[in-house]
């Protein structure tokens, strides 16, 4: 159970950091440049190949309590340009 409780507050401080980076859910922080909205972006398939950067550790781990480094992988539209894309986030543990 204490495992549990670990994991879903890390998971927690993980999307808060990532909101945080990214001047929260509004999407208009830091250097960020707002471009006009376009109401078709999302309705049609737009990009069809994806850019992946694997095994970003968002978790160092802990030696001394023999807990292993947290990685994941993150998925991006191949070629967009656009710095104000939506999220998703699928944390599970």
């Amino acid at each position: 159970m204490h495992k549990k409780t670990t994991v879903r507050a890390l998971s927690l401080s993980i999307v808060a950091a990532l909101l945080s980076a990214c001047g929260g859910s509004s999407g208009g922080g830091g250097n960020n440049v707002t471009a006009t909205p376009d109401p078709q972006r999302y309705l049609e398939r737009t990009f069809s190949n994806v850019d992946i950067t694997p095994e970003v550790t968002y978790y160092a781990g802990d030696a001394v309590l023999n807990r292993p480094a947290l990685t994941m992988d993150i998925y991006a539209p191949a070629g967009d340009t656009r710095t104000d894309r939506p999220v998703i986030i699928i944390a599970f543990g």
